[in-house]
């Protein structure tokens, strides 16, 4: 289990680096792999369920403060980008006509360098 948490890991980075150019692939496959790696982040969360039910147990160290600060922001990040993914998509999304405005491209852009850091 834990090679696959790892495999799913790397493989979620490596896509993460991708996304972050979209001039380099086409806007299409971009979508398709922000899908993608929207549902490794599913299947991450899900593997992982054992930390949320534990999170409340023990004790709290600087360190495992701040990386639940860091989990935190992080899922709150992913989740921004995911409804504002949804809300600017042209091409795996269209069927949903959402009127698309600048707001989720703004959001986007404003919201992904506190997404790295």
């Amino acid at each position: 289990m834990k090679v696959v948490r790892m495999f799913l890991d790397i493989l979620m980075f490596i896509l993460m680096l991708i996304l972050m150019g979209p001039h380099i692939t086409d806007n299409f496959i971009h979508e398709i792999l922000g899908v993608t790696t929207f549902i490794l982040f599913i299947i991450h969360l899900t593997l992982n369920v054992r930390y949320y039910k534990n999170i409340f147990k023990g004790k709290y160290n600087f360190m495992r403060i701040s990386m639940l600060v860091i989990d935190i922001a992080l899922f709150i990040a992913m989740l921004g980008m995911m409804i504002s993914s949804v809300i600017i998509s042209s091409d795996v999304f269209a069927f949903l006509n959402i009127p698309t405005s600048s707001f989720g491209r703004n959001y986007i852009w404003y919201q992904l360098p506190g997404a790295l850091f």
